[in-house]
């Protein structure tokens, strides 16, 4: 299920628990709403109807007007600005020069991007091979694992490839994973960054000619700790002990909030605790505190227990996790071992 039906999900549900959604929640909506646009609709759009347009010599704007379960509507006007058609019009694909190449199709410019990484960089001249070669250096079968974003119901790095009627290319094989790569720049630094994220990698990305203090990528050595749960894929600590908490959740569907905090005190984390009510994340943000970018707060990873609470766990986890780790193992009796 991709991120954005999940954020669906959560909102209706919030709606039905009478609970306030909060404006992050459709801020989040829209974007991902936009961004859909932008890297699933608009390329196919182009391919499709843009060589049909080339035979009307008049300007013109297409309206799509789309209402979930009912026809699609197309209206045509021939007024250029579109701004006289929809005074809060948002333009979703901004405007790119573009370079007419030798075959004469006119394809749009790409900005270059470095990608640095905590000893060394990439930058390739071409996003897409910039892109590409960031993944390659997180290891494309740790990547693989995230799938907090999905492409057309396929993951960014997966063994699966998408075909389509037209063969149109969606992904490039890379050492024998199907990296999708048919996206903008400005989405491929994004996912750059929220693998990295969900890796635990140290990673600033910044346009081509930027100053740098760092050398090359191929210098680099060394590797952030990863963590198998139960002999399972590699995760990084703070992935981990999300991954703790939702499988105990799923497999103790009776447990109340309260057993949950008694099972994952706040003292193996700290201040921020390994688990916080929502209520109580969104009152410290309200006065102030830095909450927002301390806990999981994607739709995905939103958890509620039985007794109606709603709550998300902590990411802060450095030298606590040692602790955490001998906790689960003598708790649990779950096995949490670096790989």
């Amino acid at each position: 299920m991709s991120t954005l039906s999940e954020l669906y999900i959560t909102m209706e549900n919030l709606r039905k628990l009478n609970l306030p959604i909060d404006e992050r929640l459709k801020q989040e909506a829209a974007k991902l709403e936009e961004d859909l646009i932008r890297t699933e609709i608009l390329p196919t759009l182009t391919e499709k109807i843009e060589p049909a347009l080339a035979q009307v010599q008049r300007e013109l704007v297409l309206v799509v007007d789309y209402v979930p379960g009912t026809p699609l509507k197309v209206s045509l006007s021939r007024k250029r600005n579109i701004s006289d058609v929809l005074p809060d019009a948002v333009e979703i694909s901004p405007k790119i020069p573009h370079i007419v190449t030798a075959t004469g199709i006119n394809r749009s410019a790409s900005t270059p991007f470095r990608v640095e990484f905590a000893d060394g960089y990439i930058c390739t001249g071409n996003g897409k091979d910039t892109f590409i070669d960031a993944l390659k250096h997180m290891k494309l079968p740790r990547v693989a694992t995230f799938e907090n974003r999905i492409f057309a119901g396929f993951p960014l790095v997966g063994r699966k490839q998408r075909v389509t009627e037209d063969n149109y290319k969606w992904q490039e094989n890379v050492d024998g994973w199907w990296i999708y790569v048919n996206m903008s720049n400005d989405t491929k630094i994004e996912m750059i960054r929220q693998v990295a994220d969900y890796l635990g990698i140290s990673v600033k990305v910044m346009n081509q000619g930027q100053s740098t203090s760092t050398s090359p990528v191929e210098t680099m050595k060394g590797k952030r700790a990863m963590f198998s749960l139960n002999g399972g894929v590699p995760m990084n600590k703070r992935a981990t002990v999300l991954t703790v908490v939702k499988n105990y959740v799923s497999e103790h569907p009776q447990a109340t909030f309260s057993k949950i905090k008694e099972v994952f005190p706040d003292l193996l984390q700290g201040s921020y605790g390994v688990v916080r009510p929502l209520v109580e994340i969104q009152n410290r943000i309200d006065a102030g505190q830095d909450a927002e970018h301390r806990y999981y707060l994607e739709p995905e990873n939103i958890l509620k227990s039985a007794d109606e609470i709603v709550f998300a766990v902590s990411h802060q986890w450095g030298n606590q996790f040692p602790a955490f780790q001998k906790h689960v193992k003598n708790t649990l009796n779950w096995d949490i071992e670096e790989i």
